[in-house]
């Protein structure tokens, strides 16, 4: 039987990330280990899009020009909406929310956060530096280049290499300003993971590392199927 392609093939290297992550958790994460397990994750994804790029590039050089309306009038939808949840909000609610988003996160993994934890969020909350009206500009730019590749998909050669650069390098539409706030945020919401980390009763950490040892499980049970 022939292999499934693309992701399936990383899906091993996948579970095996994500046993090293149980190691490490299972003492306390430090600074290094969390931005190694962070710039793995990075890799990954780069690795994911050039595998689905060129299928992509094809299927996008065949869409009709009613839907590549159709495509931005939804993109511009949700820019609409990102409006509404980050830009026109007050700062208090802003940050209210944020807390409230990381926190929800935080206990897919860990179960309930303690007090002295949630705490800890909200003061990352306070830190945090906004960046919702320059992310808005980014996107808006990032959007606008990719409907002017799409404009001329139908020159598949020069599409598809476009196409490529295009996704793989979003940081050419960054400006320096938005590019060095989130870079400052990322070094604070590491902290904040530290702090929780540091945190973490016995029960909690056994949680995250059965919730670890699952996805492990799933990514080598579908590997296998996969063969």
């Amino acid at each position: 039987r022939k292999k499934a392609a693309g992701s399936n093939t990383q899906l091993p290297f996948y579970a095996k990330w994500l046993r090293q992550i149980r190691l490490d958790a299972q003492d306390g994460l430090s600074r290094d280990e969390l931005k190694h397990h962070s710039e793995r994750f990075e890799d990954f994804w780069e690795k994911l899009l050039r595998q689905i790029i060129p299928d992509a590039s094809v299927l996008l050089s065949m869409i009709s020009d009613e839907q590549i309306a159709e495509l931005f009038a939804k993109i511009e939808e949700k820019n609409q909406e990102y409006i509404e949840d980050y830009i026109n909000l007050p700062h208090a609610e802003l940050r209210k929310k944020r807390a409230e988003r990381v926190r929800e996160h935080l206990e897919r993994w860990l179960d309930k956060l303690t007090p002295e934890q949630i705490a800890a969020v909200t003061e990352w909350s306070q830190r945090f530096e906004p960046n919702s009206a320059e992310t808005l500009s980014y996107r808006r730019q990032w959007q606008a280049k990719l409907r002017g590749l799409l404009a001329k998909r139908h020159d598949e050669d020069s599409f598809g290499v476009a196409l490529r650069e295009h996704l793989l390098d979003p940081k050419k539409s960054q400006s320096v300003f938005l590019q060095q706030r989130r870079a400052r945020n990322r070094e604070k919401f590491i902290d904040l993971l530290l702090t929780i980390d540091a945190l973490m009763p016995v029960q909690q950490r056994k949680y995250l590392t059965t919730r670890l040892d699952d996805l492990a499980n799933d990514f080598e049970a579908l590997a296998g199927a996969a063969d």
